[in-house]
């Protein structure tokens, strides 16, 4: 079984699938230690400036931002008692989830399908499918 698993939410319905199997699969290994992680996009130097012009901290406001999607993605973990630990990273999804996995010894990714048509799937790839083929350990894609 899995020692560390990471999970990757963006606070969606799809990623909620994933902190779900997540917790089901730590709760048959007591030791288990899950880590969540949300990927933040980079803020756009204008939109900073903007935000700094008016008195506002474009990575406070970030975190805070990120900071509500883990805590809104965690109860599946609250629901079985799983001890978990949560990071914001910023960058891209895929890479961002894959630099995490590798920098905690994750033994298990964890994400969920986001349902791209097919097209759309083609032209921009999607978060899942990037991470299935870099990942530095087994992944499992929910649905």
């Amino acid at each position: 079984m899995f020692e560390k698993i990471l999970v990757a939410t963006d606070g969606s319905q799809e990623a909620l699938k994933a902190v779900t199997a997540a917790a089901e699969l730590a709760s048959l290994k007591p030791e288990a230690k899950v880590t969540l992680l949300t990927v933040t996009p980079p803020v756009p130097s204008y939109v900073a400036l903007q935000l700094r012009e008016n008195d506002l901290d474009p990575a406070a406001l970030q975190n805070q931002y990120a900071e509500e999607i883990l805590e809104g993605s965690c109860d599946p973990l609250k629901a079985r008692n799983i001890s978990y630990t949560y990071q914001v990273a910023v960058g891209d999804p895929a890479d961002e989830i894959c630099r995490v996995a590798e920098a905690i010894g994750a033994d298990l990714i964890v994400v969920g399908r986001r349902g791209l048509s097919g097209v759309r799937e083609l032209l921009a790839g999607s978060v899942s499918s990037k991470v299935v083929h870099h990942a530095p350990c087994s992944v499992l894609v929910t649905q």
